[in-house]
């Protein structure tokens, strides 16, 4: 059911339309793990009715003219989220703003939080771009000059702030050793 093409301009153009996700709780993992496959995203989506057993490009454009970003994300190939990922890390560029890790790290990362969104039923309304600038912040690779931490902290609140450092203490701790103030 994996669909390419024009699918991947698709994804850039609606690339701030509200997609599924929870913040400040993305569904990330501090320990090594399997990373889900397409096959166990399309079979989550089909057994959560997000999308029928039979979707094929018809239903894919519908949905586009929905801006459904989560539908959108789990009914395209690979080829179509990493363009989506570079054109986010190309946007950012032009804002002063460094992304490092590489894009096919976002992808996995972005297909597994909605993946655990939609077998944990935590499903809110999140755009895609934040879910990948979220990741990049609690990674320590969101780097526009400024401290790492404070970043953090602005982005998060000081409650999510908080939420993050008991949920993640590995992502924590590795972003205090990237952040100059070390501020705890």
């Amino acid at each position: 059911m994996r669909i390419a093409g024009a699918a991947a301009a698709l994804l850039v153009l609606f690339s701030v339309i509200p997609a599924c996700a929870s913040i400040p709780e993305l569904q990330h993992s501090n320990k090594q793990r399997q990373h889900v496959t397409d096959d166990m995203l399309e079979k989550a989506a089909v057994e959560k009715g997000i999308i029928p057993k039979d979707a094929d490009e018809a239903f894919l454009k519908a949905e586009i003219e929905k801006k459904d970003m989560v539908t959108i994300w789990i009914m395209v190939d690979d080829k179509a989220r990493l363009s989506f990922i570079d054109n986010l890390r190309e946007f950012n560029k032009k804002d002063g703003v460094i992304i490092r890790l590489p894009s096919e790290y976002y992808v996995r990362e972005i297909t597994d939080d909605i993946y655990n969104s939609i077998v944990n039923g935590d499903i809110v309304v999140m755009e895609l771009g934040n879910i990948f600038k979220t990741i990049a912040i609690m990674e320590g690779d969101y780097d526009n000059g400024k401290d790492k931490v404070a970043v953090a902290k602005e982005y998060m609140g000081e409650e999510g702030f908080q939420m993050y450092r008991r949920m993640y203490p590995e992502k924590y701790e590795k972003l205090m050793r990237r952040s100059p103030s070390n501020t705890r």
